[in-house]
């Protein structure tokens, strides 16, 4: 999944969340429009409070669901939060910021940030490498098993001697630009 996909999954199920709620609207209207039909001497049958009971326990089940969702969406956001403070620019987080967690469009956040859309796209282009790369400082993390505070961003090398050393891994001028 690369940088992109992976902050536009809060859109993609705020999206789906926007859907559902339609459609549980949806089945409230046409709970509201049932109505019994009276027939010469029958006072009502047990169809219509089927139909209706049926689609109350539909209307339940699609609250639960989307609620679970609303959940996931809590924790995705505060995840992508994490994910958009690692970014060292405040200038790179703030555009992040309003796209992934505000779902502006391109203008908005060009218009917001005192810049041309041309520009906002490089400045995106930059955010992106830089969550790739802290990506990769993690997973080599882990890949060595590197845990503990202030473990997870070095970096194990072999000096001349043979012996392991630790570097501290940082965001660079040069990762940056």
């Amino acid at each position: 999944m690369t940088a992109r996909e992976y902050l536009s999954q809060a859109y993609n199920l705020d999206r789906r969340i926007e859907n559902r709620l339609e459609q549980l609207a949806s089945l409230r209207q046409l709970a509201t429009k049932t109505t019994n039909i009276l027939k010469g001497d029958r006072v009502s049958t047990t169809r219509v409070t089927t139909g209706f009971q049926e689609t109350i326990a539909r209307m339940i089940d699609m609250e639960e669901e989307i609620n679970a969702e609303i959940d996931r969406l809590v924790d995705l956001r505060a995840e992508l939060r994490q994910v958009i403070c690692s970014v060292p620019d405040p200038e790179a987080q703030m555009l992040l910021e309003l796209r992934y967690l505000c779902f502006k469009p391109w203008k908005e956040i060009a218009e917001a940030m005192n810049y041309h859309v041309r520009h906002i796209y490089r400045i995106h282009d930059r955010a992106l490498e830089m969550i790739r790369m802290h990506e990769q400082r993690q997973e080599r993390a882990d890949l060595f098993g590197w845990k503990g505070p202030g473990r997870a961003d070095q970096d194990v090398t072999k000096s001349s001697s043979g012996q392991n050393s630790r570097r501290e891994l940082s965001f660079t001028e040069e990762e940056q630009t």
